[in-house]
């Protein structure tokens, strides 16, 4: 917040199609942030749960081992 308020400064912003703007330099940057962070997040997401179904599928195949093993180490 303190960033934000010590950077009022007036920058123009300019996009293409929309045209031009001034916007304050703190907010224009805080937004550009948490843009890029939100962007780097909905990025990764498919990888992350490629590696979260590894994992449920390697817990799955670890109980069944177990399971297995009790029942044998039980017939012993």
């Amino acid at each position: 917040m303190l960033f934000v308020l010590s950077n009022r400064v007036l920058v123009p912003l300019s996009l293409w199609p929309l045209g031009g703007v001034s916007v304050w330099l703190g907010p224009l940057l805080v937004g550009t942030l948490l843009f890029g962070f939100a962007a780097g997040m909905v990025a990764g997401l498919p990888k992350h749960f490629h590696y979260r179904r590894r994992a449920r599928a390697a817990e799955k195949k670890m109980a069944q081992l177990s399971e297995k093993d009790a029942a044998a180490s039980a017939k012993e």
